[in-house]
């Protein structure tokens, strides 16, 4: 303007509008370009990537072929725009299972009909078209549901599969051999809600280990349903996570790496082990690898090994194929945040960087115990859990402990946002006084608890 000339003051307030405009515009544009072409930490050179690719992330995670990119970017663009829309109820049938496909026992015919939102065609349209990528996020949900280590580990699926619903463009599948959600509603037309693929676990069998005892047979079994990731070879990449990890910040650049990747297994946090940690971990499905696998586990030698250390043996000892580690920043134990071996993006004037709420890794399993005596202390995933009588601890006064840790709340906003989308909670009084914000914060108006 000043090139022409023409003072400032003397513009018609129309040009000084038009001018203002066009500079945030630019500016918006510049800032948007420089988020977009981070990417987060990780050991391996490998883990950078350009800011044209970065760009590009959106589309790529997708895994979509078969229309130009204009389009695929538009129909993205509208699934994410209308995710929180209502309109016209449409009710979907289930997800296709996992070898044998759930039978419809008419369970859900004459239930009431839960609030929620409603959902367009065009809606229904594009969560299609999202479940066609070649890529996959998958967790595993066995036992019985008289079982509180299977109902926790239920709600973690829940509040897993709310978290990706908000926060990525790749489905997710459930393996589980469980038919009914703890209200008596079918599990997989409930979890479709949520944009999750319910597929039914494959029985296995444990030949030659009537010599191992319950607790190395019961580990074995597990193992077993956990190997059934690799085999849904029908997707390309998988990021298998155990029901007890929240997903903090997106991680849809994870689908995008070369090779195998896992999170650090540091029981101590300090950040030196070079164990791995497959309780969450990028793979490559594979029917030998399953296969492998199983077999691998059924060796005598490994009748006391863990998941991940049956997985790094497979695959780094016996097959000689790495897997990398993913960085403390991306992946890390509830127990370790805070600690000053997790690196963090923020800095004081210094230069010296600031732990704790910036460093909050973006997958983070299980929330972490603590001490509240000389000798008592809570369990491993306590906050991370509807069970308000493990989380209440009496010293002087009777306090919830999870009051106290920062991802708590996350955590039960996720749960009771789908607990609400998917099931009736008023039948369920744990997750029922777990929702409500005077039983939780205040221990009034709390049901008793059914047997």
């Amino acid at each position: 303007i000043e090139a022409r000339g023409a003072p400032v003051a003397a513009l018609p307030r129309r040009v000084l509008h038009v001018a203002i405009a066009v500079t945030m515009f630019t500016c918006g544009a510049a800032v948007s370009l420089l988020l977009s072409s981070s990417s987060p930490t990780a050991e391996s050179p490998s883990a950078g990537s350009s800011a044209l690719k970065a760009a590009a992330l959106p589309l790529e995670h997708l895994g979509l072929s078969g229309r130009g990119d204009a389009a695929q970017v538009e129909d993205v663009q509208r699934l994410d725009a209308q995710q929180n829309r209502t309109s016209p109820t449409t009710r979907r049938p289930p997800s296709p299972a996992h070898g044998e496909e759930y039978a419809s026992d008419g369970s859900d015919a004459d239930e009431e009909e839960l609030e929620e939102p409603a959902e367009s065609a065009e809606l229904v349209e594009l969560r299609a078209l999202k479940r066609r990528s070649r890529f996959r996020f998958a967790t595993v949900v066995s036992g019985d549901l008289s079982d509180r280590a299977t109902q926790d580990a239920l709600w973690g699926a829940l509040v897993a599969a709310r978290a990706l619903q908000r926060k990525s463009r790749v489905p997710m599948v459930l393996l589980t051999d469980l038919a009914h959600l703890p209200d008596g509603s079918s599990l997989p037309g409930r979890f479709d809600k949520l944009d999750v693929e319910v597929r039914r676990l494959q029985e296995v069998s444990l030949p030659n280990v009537s010599h191992w005892n319950h607790g190395e047979r019961k580990r074995l079994r597990e193992n077993m349903y956990r190997f059934q990731v690799w085999s849904l070879t029908e997707h390309q990449r998988i990021v298998f996570f155990e029901p007890d990890v929240i997903f903090y910040r997106g991680v849809d650049w994870l689908f995008e790496k070369e090779g195998m990747w896992a999170a650090r297994d540091d029981s101590t946090c300090d950040g030196k082990s070079t164990a791995k940690n497959a309780g969450i971990m990028l793979l490559h499905p594979s029917t030998d690898d399953f296969v492998g696998l199983a077999g691998f586990a059924n060796r005598s030698d490994a009748r006391a090994a863990s998941f991940s250390e049956i997985v790094t043996g497979y695959f780094e000892d016996v097959n000689h194929r790495p897997i990398h580690r993913l960085s403390q920043v991306d992946a890390d134990y509830g127990k370790c945040m805070g600690s000053k071996n997790i690196p963090s993006p923020y800095r004081n004037i210094d230069g010296k960087p600031v732990r704790g709420a910036w460093s909050t890794p973006a997958m983070i399993q299980r929330s972490g115990a603590l001490w509240y005596s000389a000798t008592q202390r809570t369990d491993e995933n306590v906050c991370f859990s509807v069970d308000l009588a493990r989380q209440t601890v009496r010293s002087q006064k009777t306090v919830n402990v999870c009051q106290y840790h920062s991802l708590a709340p996350f955590w039960r906003d996720h749960l009771c946002q789908a607990a609400r989308t998917v099931m009736r909670i008023q039948n369920l009084h744990d997750v029922r006084n777990f929702c409500d914000d005077a039983c939780y914060y205040r221990g009034v108006g709390c049901l008793a608890l059914l047997p």
